[in-house]
Formats: C-alpha cells, structure tokens, sequence
C-alpha cells in the first residue's frame, strides 16, 4: 500500500471512568494508546473482550470526552471540540455499531433512519432529494429502494446491519469506524457485508478502523493491526507481519485460540493459548500489564512497565523481551 499522510492521529489517549459510589476510584479503561490510520488504509483492532477497544472507537469519535491525549482528525485537533464544531467535524466521520438491533430506533422507518444524519448536518433542505438519497443509499448496499417506508423489526440482522452502514456513509464521511459491525451475524453474511465494505473503500477511498475479536477476519480486511490488553496498545504492525511473526507473547496466545480446523492437526501441537484470569481495571497491575499472565515474565516486568519501541521497521511492541 502506498504510503500516504495520516487522516486520525491518536496521541496519549486516556480514558478513566469514575466508578459509582467510591470517591477517588476510577476505571482505567484505556491507558496511554497511540496510533496513526493513513488515508484510505484499514487498521484493525483486536484483543480481549474488556480489553477498551470500544473506548477507544467511542473516545475517537468523540461519544467520550477523553481523560488525556490527543485525537487529530486531518491534521485537525477535535480532542475538545464543543457544538457546531464537533458537528461539523463528525460530518467526515461516522460509525457503525455492534448491535443492529439496538442501534435502529424501532419507532422509525427507514427513510426516517437514513434521512437523520442528513438532518444533522443541515442537508435536509429538499425533501424529494432527501428521498431520492435514501433509495440510492440502500440500493447501494443491496437492498430493495422499495422498503424505504418499512420499519426495523421487518428486517433480518443482516439487512439492519446493512441499513446501519447506508445510514453512515449517508453523509458521505471520510473516515469510518466499524466497531465489532459483523459479530453479530451468521458467517455467510458477514463475508457479504465485509467484501462491500472492501468495495466501498475502493469506490470511496474510505478510511476504516475495524475493531473485532475475529483475528482471522482482521487478517483478511485489515492493512496494519493493533494489538490491546487491559487498556494498552501491545504491539502494533502489517497485517500479514503480525500472523507471520507474533513478537509480544499476548499476540502469540491469541493466535494460539484461533481454533484449528484439523483435529489431528490441533492435537499433535502444543497449545500455547492464554491462561489467567484478566485482572481487574480498577485496580491494574503494576509493571508490565500482562505480567500476571506471561509465562516469560521477569523481575523488571512486574516494576516497569515497557514503552513500545519498533523492534523491526513498522513492528512496535511493548514488551521487555525485546
């Protein structure tokens, strides 16, 4: 891929949350994450469920007020943007979300649903271009301009989902954040609505942060991958680098849980897939975050925590090992 300036710059983000009840007490949901996305170019985030990649998606797009750090949108820095300017900024990004269920408002038609960014934006200025933009966009992602005035419930999750990411690209965005979009559907169609993604792209030059649990399907879609644990970015590099040659021994035992379709296969190989529990975010460990589970931790490990360095050209890792 060629290498092109930066359109979301993440720098230092942090993200507490106070929790209920106990004063001074905070959630360390994202700790100190640092990363770029080049336009037109796909990263992939991955990691354990609780490991903050949604924080990270939510605080990027601004849903959260982030705690420290910065977040640059096209050299822009929408970190403390209030009002008019925040709107005007979301207008060249958008978001898809996990749930298609929960993210459609039941109580609206379709037409209703798309037309809403619009309105946002201030776009809404000529009904009939309104409607006539609606059928385009769900014409776009392979649904029948026809069902404009049906509501959510007539829809599979597939097709919802489907409806989410027309309403996202409705106000024609640069950048779009797709957060776990497919985990909540079947396999067939998650192949379907991961190849229009990759059209749109080509079509659009849009630029993607795809957040998924799905290491296999990160591979496929993904140009660089990053790599969280307990709120840290661990390791960070190409997409094909990061299956070919795993550095940080987390990365290595989430590769090691991606079931192996051979039964002979899997039985005759050592498992090197993760053990432990992950520790609370409340109160994380000292050192290294992933030291309570590493298998090669070490005295410094538990006292320092590592900074990322690049271990080979565009290989970050954070770890001591190296």
């Amino acid at each position: 891929m060629d290498k092109t300036k930066p359109l979301v710059q993440v720098e230092h983000l942090k993200m507490h949350f106070p929790v209920p009840g106990r004063r001074g007490v905070y959630v360390h949901a994202v700790e100190d994450v640092s990363f770029e996305i080049n336009e037109g170019e796909t990263f992939g985030l991955v990691g354990e469920s609780g490991c903050g990649k949604s924080t990270v998606a939510r605080a990027v797009i601004r849903l959260y007020e982030p705690t420290d750090g910065r977040i640059l949108l096209d050299g822009e820095d929408i970190t403390h943007l209030k009002q008019k300017q925040l709107k005007d900024a979301r207008r060249k990004m958008q978001m898809v979300f996990q749930d298609p269920y929960s993210s459609l408002n039941g109580r609206m038609p379709v037409h209703e649903i798309l037309a809403e960014p619009l309105v946002a934006a201030g776009l809404d200025k000529n009904p009939e271009e309104v409607a006539q933009k609606c059928r385009d966009a769900l014409k776009m992602v392979n649904l029948s301009p026809d069902s404009i005035h049906r509501y959510p419930h007539e829809f599979s999750g597939g097709q919802r989902q489907r409806i989410c990411i027309a309403r996202a690209l409705m106000v024609n965005p640069r950048f779009l954040i797709c957060d776990e979009a497919i985990s909540a559907l079947d396999v067939s169609i998650q192949a379907q609505i991961i190849n229009m993604l990759g059209d749109f792209q080509k079509e659009r030059g849009l630029t993607y942060l795809f957040i998924a649990h799905d290491l296999s399907m990160v591979r496929y879609v993904s140009h660089r991958v990053g790599v969280m644990y307990l709120g840290h970015l661990m390791e960070v590099c190409e997409s094909e680098e990061i299956y070919k040659n795993p550095l940080h021994p987390y990365t290595r035992g989430l590769l090691a849980s991606i079931p192996v379709p051979d039964p002979r296969y899997a039985a005759s190989h050592e498992s090197a897939s993760l053990e432990g529990e992950v520790p609370s975010p409340v109160n994380p460990p000292s050192g290294c975050p992933f030291h309570t589970r590493c298998p090669y931790a070490k005295d410094l490990c538990r006292q320092q925590n590592p900074q990322m360095k690049e271990a080979s050209p565009g290989h970050f890792v954070k770890c001591h090992l190296y």
